[in-house]
């Protein structure tokens, strides 16, 4: 790979096609690595990335308008245990049950890529944009919001910036992510050298998880140890930038801190 300008490296690979496994090798360790910014981890925070097309997904929610948060009943699911098979698509045969509890949104526990194959609450997640596969993968998840949207329900996700959880957190190898710790692991680099790109990550982290999954909020995970001494906020940065992509959507899209 090729360095360039503020410590990034990049490499064009025309053939790379969606379905295509990666990995980076860091100064020549010889351990190959997942992508931070890994949208597809099919086996395991350990194994490799898959190139994933986010426009191949055939979405059926085009007349969808959103649910803005103030006045809902928001219901808070696990995935993992929600069913007895513990799956995105498991969970769309109980959309009935919470259409009858009268829920309006359903705020789904933390489901990005954390260690371990089976179901665990999330908030140990290490690959912030790779929905965790045992759960049913991105597909799975876009299943889930697109089902619940055809019934009126609008779905939350949890996201945890925090920390890292202990196993698979390779993060910090690629770069100065995180500077200091909080009661659950390293904390994030918001307000040191290098952390424009920090930020950055955060950000379109969680515009993508909006965007591209067609959530209608987001529910961030104990704000009070994301430490930024800027004098701009993340959490005001965020506010902004999820005000302007609601704005270009035309549908209302909730943050709970």
């Amino acid at each position: 790979m090729h360095p360039s300008a503020g410590g990034w490296w990049h490499l064009r690979v025309p053939s790379a096609r969606p379905g295509d496994d990666y990995a980076f090798v860091l100064d020549g360790s010889g351990e190959p690595l997942p992508d931070p910014r890994s949208l597809h981890q099919p086996r395991g925070v350990h194994g490799p990335s898959r190139v994933y097309d986010h426009s191949a997904f055939a979405w059926s929610d085009a007349d969808w308008r959103g649910r803005a948060l103030p006045g809902c009943v928001v219901y808070e699911l696990h995935i993992g245990t929600f069913t007895r098979e513990g799956t995105f698509d498991a969970a769309i045969g109980r959309l009935d049950h919470l259409e009858d509890l009268g829920a309006d949104l359903v705020q789904l526990m933390p489901v990005n890529a954390f260690g371990g194959a089976g179901h665990g609450w999330g908030y140990d997640g290490v690959l912030w944009g790779a929905v965790h596969e045992p759960y049913g993968g991105p597909d799975g998840l876009k299943r889930f919001v697109d089902a619940c949207h055809r019934r009126g329900l609008g779905v939350l996700l949890d996201v945890v910036y925090n920390h890292l959880g202990p196993e698979g957190a390779y993060l910090p190898r690629f770069g100065p992510y995180f500077n200091g710790d909080t009661a659950w692991g390293p904390s994030l680099n918001l307000d040191g050298p290098g952390s424009d790109e920090v930020r950055r990550y955060v950000l379109d982290n969680a515009l993508g998880w909006l965007r591209d999954f067609h959530l209608d909020g987001l529910r961030l995970d104990a704000v009070h140890a994301l430490h930024d001494a800027r004098a701009r906020h993340l959490l005001t940065e965020l506010s902004a930038e999820v005000d302007a992509l609601a704005a270009g959507l035309r549908r209302p899209l909730s943050l709970i801190a």
